[in-house]
Formats: structure tokens, C-alpha cells, sequence
């Protein structure tokens, strides 16, 4: 029971590796919003979680890139649960438009991608940051090793990749200037066989797959392989935003096998 008590709001909660963690969370005691745009998929996690341990779980709607929408959310949510310790902010986009050479990347697909990944998550960061200053508490973004690693020189996710830089940089900033209030603020970057990854992978032809298959046994250190959101992120995940991390800030915190290094 890691956290026991804890009061937490995941982004991005009703879908992918968002939506993995949130089982985890309440078997290990805590009072958990999930805020996310697909509110169906939403509900159905917080059912499934209260099934787990009852009263545990609500879904909101959220909007990450609309401040006013997150500042109500946030407000109904921290007034219900009676504070909050933690934010685990999983919101993360990318688009076919940007899997090509970067000077081919499309005006609407940068505009989405830095609206979602960079905007949204300071907007979600500053507006957790008026909760957490009092008491202090943990910020847990979700960072990329497509911020460091070419991930494919033929569809090189640069866009993407550069709003995960941009986060990154955010990330250390914050933990840098907020330490004095108490708040830790962290970046994982995972490497997981989640929603994202499968999609694509499901949606892709025998040899795209094999090439897929085969790129991660070359360059996945541990097993050759993504890992799995439940065994090998949920228990890093926790872990940061555990009391047992209560002297880790500025961190990039990579979940990966090794595929990516960033030093």
C-alpha cells in the first residue's frame, strides 16, 4: 500500500498507458480522478477500478490544452477528494502526418502535436502547482526517448520528438524552481507495448511487422522487446510517486529496457 491515502489525477487516464496504471494505483491505496476526452472509455476505468476497490475511482472530461476546462476540472476534483498529492499527466499525441522526413511535416500536425504534448502538459503542470505549493507533493510527466533516440531514420517522429524535448526541459525547470514548495517533478519515458504501439503495430502489413520485430531485438538491451505497461512501468510509475522518492526530482526517468540512454 504505497499510497496509502495519496490523492491523485492522471491525465489521459481512459486509454493506453494511462489507463494501465490506473488499477495499480488503487491497489496500492489511493483516491484516483481520471481525466481524459474519451469520457465513455473513462467511465468504463473508473468502473473497473471500483470494482477493485470501491469509491476509489471517478472519471472527468478534461481538455489539456483548454485552461479554463482544466482549472474547473482540477477544482471539482481536489475539492472532492479533500486535497492532492499527485499528478501522473500521461496526455501524449502523435500523428501519421509526422511519420515522414521532417522537412515533409504538415503545418496542422505540428500545431497539433506542440498544442497537446508541450502546451498542455504546462498548462496541467501550472495548475497542479497552485494545489501542490502549500504541502508539496509530485508531478509525474510523460516524457519520450523519441526526445533523444532517432527512433526510425524512414519515419523519424521529429515533431514528436521535439515536443518530448520540450517537456523534458519543462520537466527539469520546474523541479529545479519548485523544490522549495516540496514538489517533485519527474519525467518517465517508457517503452511499452501499449495502446499506441499496438495500433500501429495491428494496423501494419506482415513485413512491416517483422521490420518492427525485428528493429526492437537490435536495439532493446533487456529481452529485445517493448515492455508491458503492468509489469514493468505501473511499479516505476508508483514507485515516483511513492514517499520512497521523496529525494528524486528532475529525473528522466526511463522505463525502457535500455533502448534509450539519455545522459
Amino acid at each position: 500500500m504505497q499510497l496509502e491515502g495519496k490523492k491523485l489525477i492522471v491525465t489521459g487516464g481512459a486509454r493506453g498507458l494511462g489507463a494501465s496504471l490506473i488499477n495499480h494505483l488503487v491497489t496500492e491505496g489511493a483516491k484516483v480522478y481520471i481525466m481524459d476526452l474519451k469520457d465513455d472509455l473513462g467511465a468504463e476505468v473508473a468502473e473497473n477500478a471500483n470494482a477493485i476497490k470501491s469509491n476509489s475511482a471517478k472519471y472527468l472530461h478534461l481538455d489539456i490544452t483548454k485552461r479554463g476546462n482544466v482549472e474547473e476540472a482540477f477544482e471539482k476534483a481536489v475539492k472532492d477528494m479533500g486535497g492532492l498529492d499527485i499528478i501522473i499527466n500521461t496526455v501524449g499525441v502523435s500523428a501519421p502526418e509526422t511519420l515522414v522526413q521532417p522537412e515533409d511535416v504538415n503545418e496542422d500536425a505540428i500545431d497539433l502535436i506542440l498544442n497537446v504534448n508541450i502546451k498542455g502538459t504546462i498548462i496541467v503542470n501550472q495548475i497542479a502547482f497552485r494545489y501542490l505549493k502549500e504541502n508539496g507533493g509530485a508531478i509525474i510527466n510523460f516524457g519520450s526517448d523519441a526526445a533523444t533516440t532517432i527512433m526510425d531514420p524512414a519515419n523519424p517522429f521529429s515533431v514528436y520528438g521535439a515536443s518530448k524535448a520540450a517537456l523534458h526541459s519543462w520537466t527539469q525547470t520546474t523541479a529545479k524552481l519548485w523544490g522549495k514548495h516540496g514538489i517533485r517533478v519527474n519525467a518517465v519515458l517508457p517503452h511499452m507495448f501499449g495502446a499506441m504501439m499496438k495500433d500501429f503495430y495491428d494496423s501494419s502489413s506482415k513485413e512491416i511487422q517483422e521490420e518492427f520485430d525485428e528493429m526492437q531485438a537490435r536495439t532493446v538491451p533487456l529481452r529485445g522487446t517493448a515492455g508491458d505497461p503492468d509489469s514493468d512501468l505501473a511499479p516505476a510509475v508508483i514507485f515516483l510517486a511513492s514517499d520512497s522518492a521523496s529525494y528524486i526530482t528532475g529525473q528522466l526517468f526511463t522505463v525502457n529496457g535500455g533502448f534509450g540512454m539519455p545522459r
